[in-house]
């Protein structure tokens, strides 16, 4: 069996949607899921691999969270390498760049995806959108892996058993009954990260006038926001500079000129991992005006050089 193989029930419907493991100079953008020729929302499967490599590195817009089965499974995010095994729960935010290998005799897996707006009462909603900002587009600090024993008694293979059935079944109504399952797993996993502390990562109660422009920042494309400064998003908002500014901070922890920073790191990490662009060519795409400034902001962010970044990663999982 190939180290990356995907084993499904018979009819499960995502035999189309396996992704085939590129090289390591591959650019893979994962997308987002075909599913009955729709667009889908939500995505569940589980995952068997035998050791080595499971994937390349890859992005896509969807939160992800990985239950353990059986195993030891490495997984790079961004930032770092963790190792979860059995009853082990894994937050990927979305837009972050990843890589699994199986570093046992075998592994299992649950893997579930779903849009950031899955959460929301309705898209575009501002109401709940503050309990996603670690999710989307920040590297705020945060629990990645969730040891079993942080999980105590709380039925997480019961949610995923039944996020499986219906997703299997597709009985009458099943993407609500999905929903409201992703909808209790996620708020227990806040308020997981709220009892451990984690309480300053997301924002105080603010009027809705400015939560709703610090989503429209946040949420823009990242090609728009690498061009972005604080002046013009405070214009696309319809608010004064400072005041921008000043909500900006509020709410999300950081300034805005920090998040753009944020942004471009981000996009330097997927560019470093999955092509083979020098660091002076990584500088230049992502926006910064030196090669010498981008080497000292990325070490501000990762503590390792670029080089070094890269290098680390390609030894964890050399394909």
């Amino acid at each position: 069996m190939d180290s990356c193989s995907l084993k499904k029930e018979t009819h499960s419907p995502l035999e189309s949607a396996v992704a085939v493991r590129p090289s390591a100079s591959d650019v893979y953008d994962e997308g987002i899921v075909t599913d009955d020729r729709m667009l889908s929302d939500m995505q569940y499967l589980e995952m068997r691999a035998d050791a080595g490599p499971c994937t390349g590195a890859h992005y896509h817009s969807y939160i992800e969270m990985l239950y353990g089965i059986e195993g030891e499974v490495q997984i790079w995010i961004g930032d770092g390498l963790y190792t979860f095994s059995s009853g082990d729960l894994v937050i990927i935010g979305a837009n972050e760049v990843h890589s699994l290998a199986c570093i046992t005799g075998s592994c299992r897996y649950h893997v579930l995806k779903f849009l950031p707006e899955t959460i929301l009462a309705e898209k575009g909603s501002i109401t709940c959108f503050k309990y996603l900002l670690p999710f989307v587009k920040s590297s705020s600090v945060r629990p990645r892996v969730v040891a079993a024993e942080e999980l105590g008694d709380w039925d997480v293979p019961g949610i995923f058993s039944r996020i499986r059935r219906e997703y299997t079944d597709r009985a009458f109504g099943y993407e609500l009954a999905m929903r409201a399952e992703i909808i209790g797993l996620f708020i227990g996993v806040l308020r997981i990260w709220e009892q451990n502390g984690g309480r300053e990562i997301f924002p105080e109660e603010s009027a809705p006038s400015l939560l709703s422009a610090v989503q429209r920042a946040m949420t823009a494309p990242d090609g728009a926001l690498l061009e972005s400064d604080a002046q013009a998003a405070a214009k696309a908002s319809g608010l004064s500079y400072s005041y921008f500014s000043r909500s900006f901070k509020k709410i999300t922890g950081m300034s805005y000129s920090g998040y753009i920073e944020m942004v471009k790191i981000r996009e330097s990490e997927k560019l470093l991992i999955t092509t083979d662009m020098s660091v002076t060519e990584v500088a230049a795409a992502t926006g910064f005006s030196t090669t010498s400034y981008f080497i000292v902001r990325f070490k501000a962010h990762h503590s390792v050089s670029p080089r070094e970044f890269r290098s680390r990663y390609k030894k964890s999982f050399s394909v």
